[in-house]
């Protein structure tokens, strides 16, 4: 779940568009599963109740990070 839950703060909070590659480094896992975990949380951005949910997530994580 923290691979997820990185990746959901990476494309929610940062401007940049990383690269599927780039992510993959990051999260250290392979390039297709990258891609697959984006084009999920891609999917769900456009449902609005798991667009809460995703938008929820992003904070946490950004909250966790800025009080370690």
């Amino acid at each position: 779940m923290g691979k997820w839950f990185t990746l959901i703060s990476l494309l929610i909070n940062c401007r940049k568009n990383y690269s599927v590659r780039f992510l993959a480094k990051e999260l250290e896992v392979n390039k297709n599963t990258a891609h697959y975990m984006i084009q999920r949380i891609d999917r769900g951005l456009k449902n609005h109740e798991q667009r809460k949910l995703i938008f929820k997530i992003a904070n946490y994580v950004t909250n966790q990070s800025t009080n370690s």
